[in-house]
């Protein structure tokens, strides 16, 4: 059965990802590296792993902290290429996969760090597959390790034009987001370019 996340990357999204954050991978990973130094700066610098990876902005932010290696996990080939583009003197593998299937590339026990940055969260297909993935984290966490989550907060519902929410826009190109609420625990994006 086709993922309808990953269909969604691969016919629209991962050609706009990185733009429509209107900064360079460069001034992103920084942003991302100030973040997670600060909630790292205590943790034993071992293996990490970065679930949702996309164009890599905490792959390359943990490697520049000295985590290593990183495992990048993302279901979009296009965007596993871009983070390739920038990681070539870091110690970081790639894996075309569905972060569900984070027990396939982790031994158990031995991650530093996981982290589930962004929307990826969010993107899971049920609360059921959110369990899966604590579980499966929990089991790949070395002792002391710490599993990382961000997430955009959709509720409480959004009525109206509030729906819509720009994301950018250029001279060429203006993306806006709209979110159909379909129950109490489903809301869909529609990510519109």
């Amino acid at each position: 059965m086709p993922d309808p996340v990953s269909d969604h990357y691969a016919t629209l999204l991962a050609r706009h990802y990185s733009w429509m954050f209107n900064l360079s991978s460069d001034e992103k990973v920084t942003e991302q590296r100030t973040i997670l130094e600060l909630l790292l700066k205590n943790q034993p610098r071992g293996p990490a792993v970065d679930l949702g990876a996309g164009p890599g902005f905490q792959s390359l932010a943990l490697a520049q902290l000295g985590f290593s290696p990183i495992h990048a996990l993302d279901t979009s080939p296009e965007l596993l290429a871009e983070l390739r583009t920038h990681a070539a003197q870091h110690n970081i593998e790639t894996h075309q996969a569905d972060i569900l299937n984070l027990a396939n590339f982790v031994q158990p026990a031995t991650a530093s760090v996981i982290v589930c940055m962004g929307d990826t969260l969010p993107h899971l297909p049920s609360l059921d597959a959110v369990r899966g993935l604590f579980a499966s984290a929990a089991k790949a966490l070395a002792l002391g390790g710490l599993f990382i989550l961000t997430w955009r907060d959709l509720t409480p519902e959004l009525k109206g034009p509030d729906r819509f929410i720009p994301v950018r826009a250029t001279g060429d190109r203006i993306m806006t987001c709209f979110l159909e609420y379909l129950s109490p625990t489903t809301v869909q994006v529609h990510d519109l370019v």
